[in-house]
């Protein structure tokens, strides 16, 4: 398994790649006391919930951090998710 953090990611659904970002921990913020992959994909709309996807790691954004609220969380994943978007925006075919 890749180091608990962020990372940029590519998501294949439906033999479409999208850009994503994808957590790799507990989710500390919300006190998870159990590991898991959490991927927000890029501009995608769509109910895919128990459909198979294809997640591939490209660049690690960031260690897996506590952070005081879920206001302070949802502000960083937008400055994560900016990240991930322009580097694989530069990466990707």
């Amino acid at each position: 398994h890749p180091p608990n953090g962020v990372y940029a990611t590519t998501v294949k659904v439906y033999n479409h790649e999208y850009m994503g970002i994808t957590n790799v921990g507990y989710n500390p913020t919300v006190g998870s006391s159990y590991k898991m992959i959490e991927t927000h994909i890029i501009d995608f709309t769509g109910e895919i919930y128990g459909e198979e996807v294809e997640v591939a790691f490209h660049k690690f954004i960031r260690p897996e951090q506590k952070f005081n609220n879920v206001e302070e969380l949802s502000k960083q994943i937008a400055r994560d998710t900016q990240t991930g978007k322009k580097f694989l925006s530069t990466h990707m075919k």
